[in-house]
């Protein structure tokens, strides 16, 4: 069972208590693992010093488990480590990966000048993930290149497609 989401201050992630997580910024995401009987296995924190959000998560074949939504300015997305990525513009959107361990493997980024975000998340057999969202304006879709789209309306839908 895996719960994700966003906390202040300190927060203890296990139901019997010593798996306290203090946050970086004013809003940061959690992800915690629990077993079939319940049993609590572990918690991963993320974020900077600005607000971020997790909105959807998603698990493949092998148990990686992926997640999307949105940051604002700058975010460090490894637990263990300092990986961090600066939004271009308000909030940007992204994909997070941990392994079935609770270990970081990667982080993409994507957006423009105006708030963009994911809200949804799928991935498939073919090491391919499916996230959905919006965005505001003009934005570069490719996290390792330039793929840019124009918004028709103030803010508009996005499905888009990245290799993991």
């Amino acid at each position: 069972i895996y719960v994700c989401g966003l906390f202040s201050g300190t927060a203890d992630f296990d139901p019997d208590g010593g798996g306290t997580e203090v946050s970086v910024g004013m809003l940061d995401c959690f992800l915690t693992k629990f077993n079939s009987d319940g049993s609590w296995q572990w918690a991963k924190t993320y974020g900077g010093s600005n607000s971020e959000s997790v909105d959807d998560v998603a698990i493949n074949q092998s148990g990686d488990i992926f997640l999307t939504g949105s940051f604002n300015l700058v975010c460090n997305f490894n637990p263990t480590g300092i990986t961090n990525q600066t939004s271009v513009g308000m909030y940007d959107a992204y994909i997070s990966k941990f392994d079935d361990g609770g270990n970081w493997q990667l982080a993409k980024i994507w957006g423009g000048p105006g708030d963009d975000t994911g809200a949804s998340i799928a991935v498939d057999y073919y090491g391919n993930a499916y996230i959905g969202g919006f965005f505001e304006g003009i934005a570069n879709f490719d996290p390792d290149g330039n793929e840019t789209q124009q918004a028709y309306a103030l803010r508009d839908c996005f499905l888009s497609k990245l290799k993991y």
